[in-house]
């Protein structure tokens, strides 16, 4: 039997007590669940139409970035590669590992090429890291047009501003010449190499040479699908947003009392609360982020609590069941590996 690591015992309790304490404490303070079903119950059969509609497109928008990513892909095998993907990141923790893994393992059974999977996986990355930077400061200052003048957003959206402008000076010194990316990859491995000793995984190795071949064959991909991939990414978050949106106004928050950019502000700097892997998918973090941030613009509680829970079950919950379903007719194991089982 695998001992458990101290680290992830931690880590572990400390998901459990900040989920238990999001949903059996603060969100009940916030709105009853009782007020919260009251509002689910006032659903006309349109606003059930429109949110089933908006939860498929969801879905579907997931394969269009791996599409134009990783070329002879196709369509069915991009959406459930990436439905099992997101299964393992939001319902289990350190699921984004295992969902990599289980994608890599599909994709070299299809016939793919390590060196082309990375590369797909990385731009499908920073394409979505992407507008995670560029969407807060953009909702910030649509807010700030829009007459709504708050001086602690601003200067959230200039720092924003200028972390993006140094990810992307990095990654133009990456990309600017071979030269420069096999510098960057000798620095790299020289500040991992102690990290890996430490955790007993041997050698950096020649991280410069791979990131020399990972750059002729990324900038090669990028020149020829760039629209591709911008326009899969955009569509994708749009789909997400959509459904805050409208998961919002179906439970009564209009926008008399919330604005479209005041959603775009607390969704997108939510967001970034994904980046903290304590819990799977970010549950507890995203659902008390959002509702505090939708409370402080002076949404109704009840009507912003109702708004965000049927927002996470749209987008959170078909990805886990279709995952569960598109895994075992692959044979995905739990444990993200691949077993024996007829391709499709």
């Amino acid at each position: 039997m695998a001992r458990v690591k101290p680290t992830h015992l931690v880590i572990g309790t400390l998901g459990v007590l900040i989920i238990a304490g999001t949903f059996l404490i603060v969100l009940p303070e916030i709105a009853s669940y009782g007020s919260v079903i009251d509002q689910f119950q006032r659903f006309t059969t349109r606003d059930i139409v429109l949110l089933s509609l908006l939860a498929i497109v969801n879905v579907l928008t997931f394969a269009p970035p791996l599409q134009a990513a990783l070329p002879g892909l196709g369509f069915r095998r991009a959406l459930s590669s990436s439905q099992i993907a997101a299964a393992f990141s939001h319902a289990v923790p350190g699921g984004d590992a295992l969902g990599a893994g289980a994608q890599v393992a599909l994709y070299r059974r299809w016939g793919f090429s390590p060196h082309a999977i990375a590369v797909a996986l990385t731009l499908v990355g920073a394409f979505n890291g992407l507008l995670f930077v560029v969407l807060p400061p953009l909702g910030i200052v649509l807010l700030q047009l829009d007459g709504q003048r708050e001086t602690g957003l601003l200067l959230l959206a200039l720092a924003a501003l200028v972390l993006l402008i140094g990810i992307g000076g990095v990654v133009v010194g990456v990309i600017r010449s071979d030269d420069s990316a096999r510098r960057a990859g000798a620095i790299a491995a020289r500040l991992a190499s102690p990290v890996l000793r430490v955790a007993r995984r041997g050698p950096a190795g020649d991280w410069g040479e791979h990131l020399v071949g990972f750059r002729r064959e990324g900038i090669d991909v990028v020149r020829r699908r760039w629209l591709g991939l911008l326009l899969g990414t955009l569509l994708s978050n749009l789909a997400v947003f959509a459904c805050v949106v409208v998961a919002l106004r179906v439970c009564g928050a209009g926008a008399d009392q919330l604005s479209w950019q005041e959603i775009l502000v607390a969704w997108s700097l939510t967001r970034l609360l994904l980046l903290i892997p304590i819990t799977p998918g970010g549950i507890g973090f995203v659902e008390l982020g959002m509702t505090g941030l939708l409370v402080a613009f002076g949404g109704d509680h009840t009507a912003v609590v109702a708004g965000v829970l049927l927002e996470r079950a749209l987008t959170f919950l078909p990805p886990i069941i279709l995952g569960v379903l598109f895994g075992a007719q692959l044979g995905v194991s739990r444990k993200g590996g691949v077993r024996d089982a007829p391709s499709s």
